[in-house]
């Protein structure tokens, strides 16, 4: 601590400097004002010892004079020697902290009172300085009270604060907007309010979320209920906090914490857990009709192909007769099958189109061919075609035969007599070269009633107003339909008068093909006049007697390996023509069996996938599983032989 003596009588500040350095003191001496105010202009001392009659000034002039340069006056003690009562209250006025008498008495009385001087100095600075950190300490709690009702203002979230000793609950007004109401209708708050608001179920989870974290086995409490709003409805809300005070024994004195509406995450969450369970039943369902596909084909194959071969034998009217149900009837249930397996890749997103050059009248004859062959009726059919159509147009032969299939079908099955009617025409051009061809199949029969009419198009409805148990089908047919024709940039629709017909149309986005190109498969497929040896891979015994007797009954030879590990142990180089593997059998599938016989020979014949699969892309994937070729079970006649007049020439068939 610096302490400086202005004394203009040398003799009395060597005096006091040479008492206060005998005390460990600082001292520094000046002798007259104009010398007191350049030491205060270049330093500050922490006390002076003030002579109140210098030579060129009084200490009120000097302490004058510093206030006036903007000098702040250190603490002081006036020393005098008159003892002038006045002197010492003028001095106490200006901020003195004490008064020395230069008389007989001073050097006895000057420690004592530099001593409490300094004392009340340091006093001075302590209060400064606990002023100073609460003042610092107030300013962050009003910052932090700050960023905290900013931080509740923009998450707007309630808060609650809960006294374990009084059970007194204190709530935000937001919390109580929450609830819908305001804060004086909760009033009285206590842990009951919360309790009685939150719904029954959720209070258990509730109260063993709090036992855990009064236990300490959690250390936040956080707990999602369902709260009663005052209109009645449930909300969902997540309420988090914490004990922020314990009693000497551990237990919880003061919680607080926060109560968020969370009714928007919640429903989100369900919709996730929706669409999830949604997906997982698609996938179910996609491959339970996969698995129902396969194993309904399997017997299909077996009825069909002993059908065929029964049609061959000679057969009386009778027998005939019975023969043709059994295949219309087969034929109808694997129609069947189709649809639902077509639906089910609508419905799974899987299902595309392959739009290729197409000769348009095909699709007149091909209609005229189904007719033909389904109507047993009295019923006329005439088609009609529109001259401006291109003859090569881009479409999916496959989707569009189909659906004018299937209206046609519709148009013979509720239809007794009259007439049927196909009409294809231009309708109108659309951007480019691009244009939109209309269909058109009326009927003369029962026609649709009005009430069904906003239904015609969802699945397993019929287009039939009476007893639809007199009409095979499964109702996907209609709705399959409007897909394929979405799929192609057209519509669907119909009019329809019940007891007079019914007309369904629909369109279809095209261009013409300016140098479009007739298939090059032949309408009429040959059988081939040469025997082949062929080995038939194929587990189930029915399968294997139904294509084993058509084979035989086209001349060829057949031996028959019952799964794929036998396969590998029949084949002999040079053996078989060809190779019929079914892909999923016991012991050893047709995919492994076939790659073993890759490695185990350099060359094979041509090895034919057999599925019941009839998925799009199945045929693609098997190829691309080391298959030459694939063919979808039942196995059709003219299937098989387009199948072998792809590998063998006519050269070598003779």
């Amino acid at each position: 601590m610096l302490i400086l003596i202005v004394e203009d009588d040398q003799g009395i500040a060597f005096l006091i400097s040479e008492a206060l350095e005998a005390e460990g003191r600082t001292i520094e001496v000046v002798h007259s004002g104009n010398d007191a105010i350049d030491f205060f202009a270049r330093s500050n001392p922490d006390l002076v010892i003030l002579d109140y009659s210098l030579s060129d000034m009084n200490a009120g002039e000097l302490i004058d004079a510093l206030q006036n340069k903007g000098i702040a006056v250190p603490p002081f003690i006036v020393s005098t020697g008159q003892g002038d009562e006045l002197i010492a209250v003028e001095m106490m006025k200006l901020g003195a902290l004490d008064y020395l008498v230069k008389d007989t008495s001073l050097m006895r009385r000057l420690p004592g009172v530099v001593q409490r001087a300094i004392e009340n100095i340091e006093q001075e600075k302590r209060l400064k300085e606990a002023l100073e950190s609460k003042r610092v300490s107030d300013e962050k709690l009003l910052e932090e009270q700050r960023r905290l009702a900013n931080i509740i203002k923009a998450t707007n979230v309630g808060t609650w604060e809960w006294n374990l000793k009084t059970d007194q609950t204190i709530f935000n007004e937001r919390y109580a907007n929450i609830l819908g109401y305001t804060l004086e209708e909760l009033m009285p708050t206590t842990s009951a309010t919360w309790r009685d608001l939150t719904h029954p179920d959720d209070n258990l989870i509730a109260l063993q979320k709090l036992d855990d974290h009064f236990s300490k086995k959690a250390d936040y409490f956080e707990v999602e209920v369902r709260s009663k709003r005052k209109d009645g409805h449930w909300v969902w809300v997540l309420s988090r906090g914490c004990v922020m005070e314990f009693d000497a024994d551990g237990r919880p004195l003061m919680m607080a914490g926060t109560m968020q509406d969370i009714s928007d995450k919640k429903k989100k969450e369900d919709l996730v857990q929706q669409v999830e369970v949604a997906h997982k039943t698609l996938e179910f369902k996609q491959s339970f009709l996969a698995s129902m596909s396969h194993e309904m084909r399997t017997p299909l194959t077996g009825i069909l192909g002993v059908t065929e071969l029964l049609e061959k034998t000679s057969l009386d009217a009778v027998q005939q007769d019975f023969v043709e149900t059994l295949r219309n009837a087969s034929e109808n249930l694997r129609d069947m099958i189709d649809q639902v397996l077509d639906y089910s890749r609508i419905e799974s997103g899987k299902m595309t189109i392959s739009r290729k050059d197409v000769q348009s009248r095909s699709l007149v004859r091909n209609a005229e061919v189904l007719f033909d062959k389904i109507c047993q009726k009295p019923i006329r059919f005439s088609v009609s075609i529109d001259d401006s159509i291109p003859e090569y147009i881009l479409a999916d032969e496959q989707r569009i035969n189909q659906v004018i299939n299937n209206l046609i079908s519709n148009a013979v099955k509720y239809s007794e007599k009259g007439e049927v009617s196909l009409v294809m025409k231009k309708e109108r051009p659309s951007n480019g070269d691009s244009l939109i061809i209309r269909v058109e199949v009326s009927d003369t029969g029962v026609g649709i009633k009005p009430e069904k009419e906003d239904s015609i198009f969802s699945p397993f409805s019929s287009v039939s107003q009476i007893d639809t148990s007199l009409y095979e089908g499964t109702g996907l047919g209609l709705a399959i339909c409007r897909e394929f024709v979405q799929m192609h940039g057209g519509d669907m629709g119909f009019v329809s008068q019940p007891g007079k017909g019914s007309t369904f149309w629909f369109t279809f986005k095209t261009a013409e093909v300016k140098n479009g190109h007739k298939s090059e498969k032949p309408d009429n497929v040959e059988v081939p006049s040469r025997s082949l040896s062929i080995l038939l891979v194929e587990d189930k015994i029915i399968t294997q007697k139904v294509i084993g007797l058509l084979l035989k009954d086209m001349g060829h030879e057949i031996t028959i390996a019952t799964n794929g590990r036998e396969a590998l142990k029949l084949y002999k180089p040079g053996k078989y023509d060809l190779i019929l593997m079914d892909i999923q059998m016991p012991v050893m599938d047709g995919i492994t069996a076939t790659n073993e016989l890759r490695k185990l020979h350099d060359k094979l014949p041509p090895v034919v996938g057999l599925s019941a699969n009839a998925f799009d892309g199945d045929r693609e994937k098997y190829l691309n599983m080391g298959f030459d070729e694939y063919i979808t079970k039942p196995m059709k006649r003219e299937r098989f032989v387009e199948v072998v007049n792809e590998f063998f020439s006519p050269q070598e068939t003779i």
